[in-house]
């Protein structure tokens, strides 16, 4: 991901700390987010912002 001023990717999930809960790796040409062992609650919306 890349612009000028390089944007901020975050990634959210209502009610959840992602950052604990997940992998997040960005770079210059992707971001990604990997939960390991999901359960039902889970599942719904996630949003990822660029800054």
């Amino acid at each position: 991901v890349s612009g000028r001023p390089a944007p901020m990717i975050t990634w959210n999930k209502e009610g959840v700390d992602l950052v604990s809960r997940g992998i997040i790796d960005t770079t210059d040409s992707y971001t990604l987010l990997i939960v390991d062992k999901v359960n039902r609650y889970d599942a719904g919306k996630y949003i990822i912002e660029a800054e």
